[in-house]
């Protein structure tokens, strides 16, 4: 059994949402985009991303793999960010300029996942001036 990021990615997701087709939705895929990483699997694991029953709707195989599968996607994570600051990809300063409506709704939430992605980032906003 090979498991690349994808396939932790989309093991992880099912887990964590009970099924294929709640994990598809709340990554924004469709089903058949995430059960095939799970597809790759079954000949050697014994279908770990279907027959569900509790908890989360995994099968005894995932179970087992959940937390290692955890512990895996936490580690490659922390590798690249590793990597990424001895190159100098995870600091540095970012200006934005935005209008308020796009400062108030969806900019937060967006820059909350950078900022949680790249915690030595430095982000400066700014809005236009109105001139009249």
């Amino acid at each position: 059994m090979t498991l690349d990021s994808r396939h932790l990615a989309a093991f992880l997701a099912i887990v964590e949402h009970g099924s294929v087709g709640r994990a598809a939705a709340a990554l924004g895929l469709t089903q058949p985009a995430l059960s095939r990483p799970c597809a790759s699997w079954r000949p050697t694991s014994a279908r770990p991303c279907s027959n569900a029953t509790p908890p989360h709707g995994a099968h005894r195989y995932g179970v087992t793999l959940a937390p290692r599968a955890r512990l895996i996607a936490a580690e490659s994570d922390r590798a690249v960010e590793d990597i990424r600051g001895l190159r100098g990809l995870s600091g540095g300063t970012l200006r934005l300029g935005a209008v308020a409506s796009v400062l108030s709704h969806p900019l937060p939430t967006v820059l909350g996942r950078l900022l949680g992605r790249y915690p030595a980032l430095r982000v400066e906003l700014t809005e236009p001036s109105r001139t009249g």
